[in-house]
């Protein structure tokens, strides 16, 4: 125990001065002990706090990657239009060649009817 000076050089002490110097000493080394375990808990609650620190920077790092990924309303806007145009060109493309093979079809119906009354007349 750490008192000024050890007990049994103290002859003259009563026994509650005795006490309250060990009470002293007591308190001390759990004070001590309290200052040391705040420390370690002040140190282990860093610890953690950086843990989870960098738990949120990942999940941020990876939102981010995520979110790079989607559209922005302009661009989205911007392909729909363009996605619009190309299909009002098909749909003409396709009404242009629709008439081309119709055409193509009744052509062909009148030479099969031609060469049917050319052949049929050839015997």
């Amino acid at each position: 125990m750490g008192t000024l000076a050890p007990v049994h050089l103290l002859p003259d002490l009563t026994w509650r001065e005795r006490y309250i110097l060990d009470q002293n000493d007591h308190l001390k080394e759990i004070t001590a002990l309290r200052f040391e375990n705040e420390t370690l808990a002040r140190e282990l609650a860093a610890k953690e706090l950086a843990r989870r620190l960098d738990d949120l920077n990942h999940a941020h790092a990876q939102a981010v990657e995520v979110q790079q990924t989607y559209l922005t309303q302009v661009v989205y806007e911007r392909d729909q239009k363009d996605v619009k145009e190309k299909l009002d060109e098909l749909r003409i493309w396709k009404g242009a060649i629709t008439g081309q093979i119709a055409l193509l079809g009744g052509l062909a119906t009148l030479i099969n009817l031609a060469l049917g009354i050319v052949l049929h007349f050839w015997k």
